[in-house]
């Protein structure tokens, strides 16, 4: 069960930086690699979903700007502001064994004790971990139920993660109230 998207969100807009268009960004993995050889982006954000090239890209401090091109002022770029910026899978680091990328994590199934309890729906930046937002089965059906739980990406809470089966395990139920 593959179901992984072939666009994965690997940065995001945090603001402009200067008059002539660029944005500083932040990679959600730490890597800016990738980011640099890329040559077009998928940039979503509440209200669109836009496609841009990459005209430059410059390491700044710790981080890194960039502008895409067409975007010219920071008035333009105040517009993308908090928006993600997606590669094509096949243009990401390949991850080690174990690894994965968070996006990943969205469609697959929580499972406790050999039983499928829900599915993740979203993957939220908390500030001492990130959340799974899982969308929780009626206990008769593998139906959506209007019940969503937030459960903490921690070792307390997560067991195995197969993201190729689309799996994750739950080690305390009581995440699930």
């Amino acid at each position: 069960m593959d179901n992984r998207s072939n666009w994965l969100a690997v940065a995001c807009v945090r603001k402009a930086h200067g008059l002539q268009g660029f944005c500083k960004i932040s990679s959600y993995s730490g890597d800016y690699s990738h980011i640099k050889k890329a040559k077009e982006v998928k940039v979503v954000c509440k209200t669109a979903t836009e496609f841009y090239n990459i005209e430059a890209i410059t390491k700044l401090g710790d981080g890194y700007i960039l502008k895409f091109e067409g975007i010219n002022s920071p008035e333009e770029v105040k517009q993308l502001n908090g928006a993600d910026i997606y590669l094509k899978r096949e243009e990401l680091i390949p991850c080690k064994e174990g690894e994965f990328y968070r996006g990943d994590l969205v469609g697959c199934e929580l499972i406790f004790d050999g039983k499928v309890q829900g599915k993740v729906n979203a993957i939220i930046e908390g500030a001492a971990s990130d959340l799974l937002e899982v969308n929780l089965f009626d206990e008769d059906s593998s139906q959506d139920t209007k019940k969503t739980v937030l459960i903490p990406f921690i070792k307390n809470a997560i067991g195995e993660v197969d993201v190729k089966q689309g799996k994750i395990e739950l080690l305390e139920e009581w995440y699930l109230l």
